[in-house]
């Protein structure tokens, strides 16, 4: 997207008023790219340490805070290794390229390879022994596996980490049961709701792809899931659980078949609210927008909304940069603006697409008075163009915004220039 560049840049006064305040750098981390990096340490004989963070991750500012810095790790890491961070939002490819499928996750590199990881928290001790271990050639091996399995019978937290040590050495087989009972016992145990059809949801679906088994073991949790919506026996948090395993045993097709059936009549519409957010998703990915639209019961008061949960996840995130010193203030502003900017974007194209052109004008005008500055102007046309939707009211949000995007707008219009 052409405006990409620019939502980082932007101007505090999209959410607040406020100046930027400097977080104090992380000491042991290098500002290169990994490729670089990667290549001086080959060239060094160091150990390549690579970090797996997200800004949302908390574990991994509860690293930033009290791993990193310990003196003795640090020392350790200036001698022997060089270390660098990826953050998997602002580098999705290279994220997958590495196989990060968790945060945190830390990966050594010896002579170019990648040799061993760890994923979860650690404590600087653990984080030491791990790096030392490294540089003698010895990754988690059968002893520390055992020690985790042992672990793993009480601690969910543990079984969910043995389960991606599992993924990593190859153990598939194991690593998808440990997914079928952590998705059946996460929540009592440990009332993992949100870790559990989000993040682990997502460990699910990568595993499902890379090996046919343990698609078959999640689509046996899924049929388990349906045969209860087909009895009656189900709840909402049922329905929402189907909703999910059906994206990860790459079935949403079923999920569409379901929406498209119940849609038609006035209960099944009600039914669909009380998903809304798990058929929102489902409804982007798949690029329905006119029904996705067709949706929005208000959709002026949903911007709204949106725009004071965005201004509370940027104050969540300007808290947490100042206390842990994680990351700069413009930074916090320029990852919620993207969520925000991708919102909106949603909203006002889908309306469009369904034909609701007077609700698609009051959400502009509201965003008008809200949200002033270009940036999201452009966002929001530029998105709009990229899913194959045009409509002349976009000609209203142009002020201000960059003369190729208008140029591109005009074209999809047929509009040319006298």
């Amino acid at each position: 997207m052409q405006c990409a560049s620019r939502i980082v840049l932007l101007a505090c006064a999209v959410l607040l008023s406020c100046g930027v305040a400097s977080a104090a750098p992380d000491g042991v981390f290098a500002d290169k790219p990994f490729a670089e990096a990667k290549a001086q340490a080959v060239d060094e004989n160091r150990l390549l340490v690579v970090k797996g963070t997200a800004v949302w991750c908390g574990p991994c500012r509860r690293m930033d805070r009290e791993t990193w810095p310990n003196p003795e790790l640090a020392a350790f890491i200036r001698e022997h290794a060089i270390a660098v961070a990826v953050d998997v939002d602002q580098e999705r490819e290279l994220a997958r390229e590495l196989g990060i499928r968790a945060m945190p996750t830390i990966i050594v590199f010896r002579e170019g390879e990648d040799f061993a990881r760890v994923t979860g928290y650690q404590t600087p001790a653990q984080m030491l022994a791990f790096l030392e271990a490294a540089k003698r050639g010895e990754a988690i091996g059968e002893e520390e596996l055992r020690d985790l399995a042992q672990r793993a019978r009480e601690d969910v937290h543990a079984r969910l980490d043995l389960a991606r040590e599992q993924v990593h050495q190859g153990k598939l087989d194991e690593a998808a049961e440990n997914y079928a009972w952590l998705w059946d016992n996460m929540v009592e145990r440990a009332q993992w709701s949100g870790v559990r059809i989000s993040f682990m949801a997502g460990d699910m679906r990568r595993l499902a792809d890379e090996h046919a088994p343990a698609k078959r073991r999640f689509t046996q949790i899924r049929d388990r899931e349906e045969e209860k919506l087909r009895a009656g026996e189900a709840s909402i948090d049922d329905l929402d659980d189907w909703i999910v395993l059906n994206q990860v045993v790459g079935d949403d097709q079923r999920s569409l078949d379901w929406f498209d059936r119940v849609n038609d009549d006035e209960h099944g519409r009600e039914t669909i609210q009380r998903v809304s957010h798990r058929v929102d998703g489902l409804l982007r990915r798949h690029g329905r927008w006119v029904d996705l639209g067709r949706m929005f019961d208000n959709p002026t008061l949903r911007v709204q909304r949106d725009l004071q949960s965005h201004l509370r996840m940027f104050n969540e995130l300007r808290a947490n940069a100042e206390l842990d010193g994680f990351m700069e203030e413009v930074e916090a502003l320029g990852v919620v603006n993207d969520l925000l900017g991708r919102d909106l974007s949603t909203i006002y194209k889908s309306l469009l697409a369904a034909d609701r052109v007077d609700d698609a004008i009051a959400v502009r005008e509201l965003l008008a008075l809200r949200v002033p500055d270009p940036w999201l102007r452009e966002y929001i046309i530029a998105d709009a163009l990229e899913s194959g939707i045009v409509h002349p009211d976009m000609l209203e949000m142009t002020e201000g915004v960059d003369p190729e995007l208008i140029e591109r707008l005009n074209e999809a219009l047929g509009r040319h220039p006298a």
